[in-house]
């Protein structure tokens, strides 16, 4: 159904066999060659065609019962074996409630958690936590969000301190499948009533949508008990790599409440000290350096844009203003930088990935000085690179921001954007996030994985061939280990004519959504100076939004040089171009087996019989 595929890029699929289990103790794990992934002359609707995924296998045994999946299975059974054996073990009293939050459509019961320390429940202790809501599943087709469910769930009904704090300092509701009907139904996106139910979140039926309907007044009525410092909700990325989150950044509308009385957007559990436009980057910046070789703040977006307004995670930050309301995407495949680069994930990463979520949520419950010193100076500090194009005054001016999106369908709940790149960036602490948080690196460390049809414990061990080391940088690193504010190349109409033989026909509406970007920040920065400054960028402000905007980070640092205003230079600086990702290499992460799925041929991918529309 949709143009491009993982499976274009390396990635295989996942192969059970019944006899290789009982001879060898081998799970699910990735198989086939030849894989492609191409358009067939099968028309849809509006022009459109269907595509074909082929791949060959080999099979070892005779007679033998292989299963062949998208991703690691997990079924509602899976889901209902596990919440029963939480539910029946002792400690759990104290710790873990399970009740049936409504019916779906077809009549399954979606579950409600609450996770606290119910020993000590007089009614002073509970009103002083916070809340935390995480759910996953809307998309049934997305099981690598159960694992990462399951890697939360294990770790805050655990035994360890961490977990004890993080009860005692917070109450967890969780809605562990949030389309039960489409996952024994086994539908990829929608729900019985075929509709997505990641887009009914602004009204959604309590008939036809119950189980959103039900978990949005659950919400509603946490926030009017408690602050709620967190909504995440869990899903796959079958277009993407690496493990990331989808955010909401503030426009000028969203820093005033909508009415008297009422909280403006994206308000509620905010971290003290930090600017109110950075406010939803702090708790992935902490995440980031948690766990630092599964999840990639670079991938991450904090865009809104107008067709993802019914989502989950604009909903709660814009109607019910949470400000840490994120989507956290996995990809089917794997990671596309970093020591995992050219594996696939598997349920290990995924459950680490969820743990590292919690002791994210303990750091940002009560973060040690040098940890908020180190965000708060990641995310405003003028000495550092501002990767995601902070101004000096603290304020976002992301260039690349909404009108670079289009509204495509997409795996979850967000179009394939980009934030601005962050591996470039340099801070105090240097450019790499420093080591795991005190007990943490045990914690994140993947233990023993589930039932013998599941991935190997040996993970997050192996690193691809050529891959930069944890701390290396991407480009020189200037001398004296700080971020280099560019230079000039050249006179301004070198670089203009050096702009414009780079320049195409793609990216004109970019472009100039840029310049009036770039404009928007002039004008911000002209409001907290004094009235010469104020006149100096304003003269300077036609030339700029004259100019092309697709030149490299030191012409556009030569350009505010030569505009003679004190300190605009310093409003941008370069940083170093994102490196290219390998194709075709991805490696089986349980077993640190490389895998080289043949890209098609171009026959391969347009067989003959394919008839190819012309773009209108």
């Amino acid at each position: 159904m949709k143009e491009e595929s993982l499976y274009s890029d390396g990635m295989q699929p996942l192969v059970h066999s019944a006899k290789e289990a009982v001879a060898t103790g081998k799970g699910w794990h990735r198989k086939g060659e030849n894989v492609a992934y191409y358009q067939n002359n099968i028309r849809r609707k509006h022009g459109r065609y269907y595509y074909t995924l082929t791949f060959s296998i080999l099979f070892d045994h005779d007679l033998d019962e292989v299963h062949i999946a998208h991703c690691y299975p997990y079924t509602y059974t899976d889901l209902q074996q596990y919440l029963e054996r939480l539910s029946t073990e002792a400690s759990m009293k104290t710790r873990f409630r399970r009740r049936t939050l409504c019916q779906s459509l077809a009549g399954n019961s979606c579950e409600l958690l609450t996770v606290t320390n119910f020993a000590d429940a007089s009614e002073e202790s509970l009103s002083k936590r916070k809340g935390v809501v995480i759910t996953a599943r809307v998309h049934p087709g997305e099981t690598n969000a159960s694992w990462m469910m399951k890697g939360v769930l294990d770790f805050i009904t655990g035994n360890s301190a961490e977990a004890w704090l993080l009860r005692s300092y917070y109450i967890f509701k969780i809605v562990p499948m949030l389309n039960p009907d489409g996952v024994i139904n086994g539908n990829y996106r929608c729900s019985l009533a075929a509709v997505d139910l990641n887009r009914m979140w602004s009204e959604p039926s309590r008939k036809m949508h119950p189980t959103i309907f039900n978990t949005k007044m659950m919400i509603k009525k946490l926030i009017e008990d408690r602050e709620v410092v967190l909504f995440c909700d869990l899903h796959g990325h079958s277009r993407k790599k690496d493990i990331f989150l989808y955010g909401c950044s503030k426009g000028p509308k969203d820093l005033v409440a909508a009415c008297p009385g009422a909280a403006a957007s994206g308000t509620i559990g905010a971290l003290p000290g930090v600017a109110p436009r950075l406010q939803e980057r702090a708790f992935p910046r902490m995440l980031r350096r948690n766990i630092p070789d599964v999840f990639s703040y670079a991938a991450s977006s904090f865009s809104v844009q107008r067709s993802k307004e019914s989502t989950a995670r604009v909903v709660c930050w814009r109607e019910l203003s949470l400000v840490n309301s994120f989507t956290l995407e996995a990809s089917f495949a794997g990671a596309s930088s970093g020591p995992n680069m050219g594996l696939h994930f598997n349920t290990g990463h995924l459950e680490a990935m969820g743990r590292a979520l919690c002791v994210t949520l303990l750091d940002y419950a009560a973060p040690d000085a040098g940890l908020a010193l180190a965000v708060k100076q990641e995310l405003s500090s003028p000495g550092g690179r501002p990767a995601e194009g902070f101004s000096l005054d603290g304020a976002e001016a992301a260039v690349e921001a909404d009108a670079n999106e289009d509204d495509r369908p997409t795996d979850s709940d967000d179009d394939e954007e980009d934030d601005a790149p962050d591996d470039g960036s340099c801070s105090s602490s240097g450019r790499r996030a420093g080591p795991f948080p005190q007990g943490a690196a045990s914690l994140i460390t993947p233990s023993r994985l589930p039932e013998n049809h599941h991935s190997s414990p040996a993970l997050l061990e192996s690193s691809a061939e050529g891959s930069p080391g944890p701390g290396a940088l991407r480009g020189p690193r200037p001398a004296g280990g700080g971020c280099s504010p560019g230079s000039s190349r050249g006179s301004p109409a070198a670089a203009v004519d050096s702009a414009d033989r780079r320049r195409g026909a793609a990216g004109r509406q970019g472009r100039k959504a840029a310049r009036a970007m770039r404009g928007r920040e002039l004008r911000m920065l002209s409001r907290q100076g004094d009235e010469a400054a104020r006149r100096a960028i304003e003269s300077v402000l036609p030339m700029l939004q004259q100019r092309h905007t697709d030149e490299s980070p030191q012409e556009q640092h030569g350009f505010l040089q030569e505009s003679g205003v004190p300190g605009l230079e310093h409003a941008w600086s370069p940083s170093p171009p994102a490196s290219g990702v390998p194709t075709g290499r991805l490696r089986d992460g349980a077993r640190g087996e490389r895998r080289s799925s043949t890209r098609p041929s171009p026959t391969a991918r347009n067989p003959p019989s394919a008839s190819r529309r012309a773009p209108d």
